[in-house]
């Protein structure tokens, strides 16, 4: 219970101090097209050890209204490259570039439309760093990023 308390604290301190810097999470005009609600879109997995944490990031997305999204294995291609029509997820010792990151992800548009995507799951800091080397943060990091 002391854990669940600590975890539920550290993320409202979160919430408060970076309240104002995550107000807008929009990718500007770009969208999936889609003619009809819900999108349905695939996220396909590089990434065995995430598993879990992107089993239960669908669900949480799927219990919107304008979401369908399924999963399926991933194209296992080098650097997490993006395959037209889905989302990649991969994971790798991507190191400190730009500054440190613990997940990112990238799309690819055709005028206002998003054709595909990635998302890059940072080991250096969700495995090797202790700070964030746990279920909650690889969780939050998964969920965000796709």
């Amino acid at each position: 219970m002391q854990r669940v308390m600590t975890v539920g604290v550290g993320l409202a301190l979160m919430v408060l101090v970076v309240g104002s810097a995550a107000a807008s999470h929009s990718w500007g005009n770009y969208h999936w097209e889609r003619s009809a609600n819900p999108l349905a879109l695939v996220i396909a997995s590089n990434s065995p050890a995430y598993a879990g944490q992107l089993s239960t990031a669908v669900g949480d997305w799927n219990r919107s209204k304008v979401l369908s999204l399924s999963t399926t294995g991933g194209a296992g291609l080098d650097k997490c490259g993006a395959v037209a029509g889905r989302v990649e997820v991969c994971n790798d010792r991507y190191g400190f570039r730009q500054g440190g990151w613990l997940g990112m992800a990238r799309i690819w548009a055709s005028g206002d439309h998003i054709v595909q995507a990635t998302v890059q799951l940072n080991d250096t800091f969700l495995v090797d760093d202790s700070r964030y080397n746990s279920s909650a943060w690889k969780q939050m990091v998964v969920c965000q990023e796709i």
